[in-house]
């Protein structure tokens, strides 16, 4: 794996999501494209490790909500100390639904 941080940038928001390398990614999308996992268990393994994927709309998720769960689940993968900075990228994903609603 490479130690460079890979940047991507979200399909809905386009707020610039990173990840630990490209390998990380890859298997986040392969973690989430796996045909036996259903999006709930998904949307509980976030929630799990603190992160809500729920927008400010009632029962809704996040614009990008799955490319922001492969990126939670890359760093954990990676670098579980990470969190504060998925907090903030996370801020700025919520900050960027807002705008998408207006």
């Amino acid at each position: 794996m490479t130690n460079a941080i890979h940047f991507v940038p979200a399909a809905e928001t386009e707020i610039i999501l990173a990840y630990p390398s490209e390998e990380a990614r890859d298997a986040a999308m392969d973690w989430y494209n796996n045909p036996k996992r259903p999006k709930s268990e998904i949307i509980a393994y976030c929630e799990s490790r603190g992160f809500s994927l729920d927008s400010a709309e009632d029962g809704t998720l996040l614009h990008d909500w799955a490319e922001v769960a492969m990126m939670i689940k890359a760093w954990e993968d990676a670098l579980p100390a990470a969190r504060d900075m998925l907090d903030g990228l996370i801020d700025q994903v919520r900050a960027a639904n807002a705008e998408l609603a207006d």
